[in-house]
């Protein structure tokens, strides 16, 4: 790198280290070359089995340091272990101030050097610095079951020219995620303090496992908009777990409903389908679409279970069937993910129903043939005992009986006919009297006849 003079920002450095063993060590971080107060790095650093770390080297040689060429190296060596070590070789160029344009122009410079932010300038007119924040070892945290928490450091330097105080904060993630050893420092110019920084995510309904960016901030007293932050990112690994069950285990009728509950009970959205079988393969399935549930709520999945056979007339048939429960987004394997129903297909009609339907109906019947067969039979005999009661009957008093019509006489209008012809026979006149007339018999002759 090339250093030009005051004016230019500090120069950062990424150091990646990686622990090939396979078990966690601590490894020690050490700078030849260049005097301690022109650097600042992370002494320790204890890195997992087969992981990776990232931490910040950060150059600043003071403005009265001498202009020559610096080589330096960085050796990295495992605590307990000094055979085990690897090292990274650097080079700091301290060129003079009118020098700078020059090597800027030059083609052969590994890196241009970084140009400082234009000093800012409050309404009185003062030039203001914000403060250098560097989050190390890292700034990306990875976060699982086996790996809840993660440590941090967070270095903040005064880079004004006065005596500061700084509000630490952070941004972007909830407060109940991380915890801060300092929230105030109070820093001389020049000064760098480090603080430490506790990190245990939690997720829930509205923070689900994901990524998430964070901002530490230092902000000085007075002066809210001249703050230094420096950025992070949070990497949750979400586990999926839900559990579910099936209502009702068994239903009877035509077509029933069978509902199928989810409760996601992990840190990752669900995407819950449904997969229907049965052995006979003679069910209907009417399944719903694939539903997302996300963290800590409840899905209800209603699916329906019908028979392949006709549903108007035949007596009652159980069907057993199964449900699979399908997780199209995080994969998540639950205690129970299949479950066995019972569905009892009812036609609308039953074999014994549609018996007694009919034996009903020809019994109906059978009776009205009966009665109707049988009703000239009861006339008769009715008639025959009336007869035996009372088989004549009289237009008048002083008449001879007649026998009745259903007793075997003649019908009653004939008689009633005959009857009135022979009272208007029977009428004797003025110059008849003594003259006996009879109407009765054959033989009988008119008054006017006999005279004659």
């Amino acid at each position: 790198m090339i250093w030009c003079g005051a004016g230019q920002a500090p120069e950062r450095k990424l150091l990646t280290i990686r622990n090939p063993g396979g078990a966690e060590a601590e490894y020690v971080i050490e700078v030849e070359g260049l005097e301690p107060a022109w650097y600042t790095v992370l002494n320790r650093l204890r890195i997992g089995a087969g992981q990776e770390l990232q931490t910040d080297v950060t150059i600043h040689p003071p403005a009265d340091a001498r202009r020559q060429d610096y080589p330096y190296r960085i050796f990295v060596r495992s605590d307990g272990r000094p055979d085990l070590q690897a090292e990274v070789m650097g080079w700091l160029s301290l060129q003079a101030p009118g020098a700078t344009e020059a090597v800027r122009a030059s083609p052969a410079a590994s890196a241009a050097p970084v140009r400082p932010a234009p000093p800012r300038v409050t309404p009185s007119g003062e030039r203001v610095t914000p403060p250098d924040v560097v989050l190390s070892p890292r700034s990306s945290f990875q976060f699982s079951q086996s790996e809840p928490v993660a440590q941090a450091l967070v270095t903040v330097t005064n880079r004004g020219r006065v005596r500061e105080r700084y509000a630490i904060a952070i941004n972007g993630i909830p407060e109940d995620w991380y915890r801060l050893s300092d929230q105030e420092l109070r820093l001389d110019p020049g000064e760098g303090r480090q603080i430490s920084l506790r990190l245990n995510p939690v997720t829930g309904p509205g923070f689900p496992a994901g990524q998430y960016e964070f901002l530490v901030r230092a902000v000085p007293d007075g002066l809210p908009d001249y703050y230094g932050e420096a950025l992070g990112v949070v990497s949750i690994s979400g586990i999926a777990r839900y559990e579910a069950r099936l209502e009702p285990l068994q239903a009877q009728g035509l077509r029933k409903d069978f509902n199928v509950r989810v409760e996601n009970l992990g840190d990752t959205p669900l995407r819950i389908g449904l997969q229907t079988s049965d052995p006979e393969a003679r069910c209907k399935f009417k399944v719903p679409a694939p539903r997302d549930i996300l963290v800590g709520q409840v899905g209800l999945l209603q699916m329906k279970v019908g028979a392949k056979r006709q549903g108007i007339v035949g007596p009652p048939e159980t069907f057993d069937f199964r449900v699979k429960l399908t997780d199209e987004e995080s994969g998540a394997q639950p205690a129970r993910d299949t479950f066995d129903g019972r569905f009892i297909h009812q036609p609308k009609l039953s074999y014994r129903s549609v018996f007694l339907v009919g034996f009903m109906c020809a019994l109906v019947g059978f009776v009205f043939l009966l009665v109707w067969l049988l009703t000239p039979a009861f006339e008769s005999a009715g008639s025959w005992v009336g007869c035996q009661l009372d088989s004549d009957y009289r237009f008048a008093a002083d008449t001879a009986p007649i026998k009745k019509e259903s007793c075997g006489g003649a019908p009653r209008e004939e008689e009633l006919d005959r009857w009135q012809r022979e009272r208007q026979g029977s009428i004797v006149l003025p110059f008849q009297q003594g003259v006996e007339t009879a109407m009765s018999g054959p033989a009988s002759l008119s008054p006017l006849t006999r005279l004659a």
